[in-house]
């Protein structure tokens, strides 16, 4: 959001979408606590998340 407000040169209040965030990440943490295989599931995406990051930016 910054960034697009530096380009557009306009205010944008992203108060409310940083707090819904941080709301989201909590429910998140609170769910992988109680479900181990919740935990695996998402540890697996953040793998595969960086080994595509990895792909792409060394061409």
């Amino acid at each position: 959001m910054n960034k697009t407000s530096e380009i557009l040169k306009i205010d944008i209040d992203d108060s409310g979408i940083q707090s819904e965030g941080q709301q989201f990440d909590t429910k998140i943490s609170k769910a992988m606590e109680n479900s181990e295989d919740l935990a695996e599931y998402v540890s697996k995406l953040e793998e595969a998340e960086v080994s595509i990051e990895d792909s792409f930016f060394r061409g």
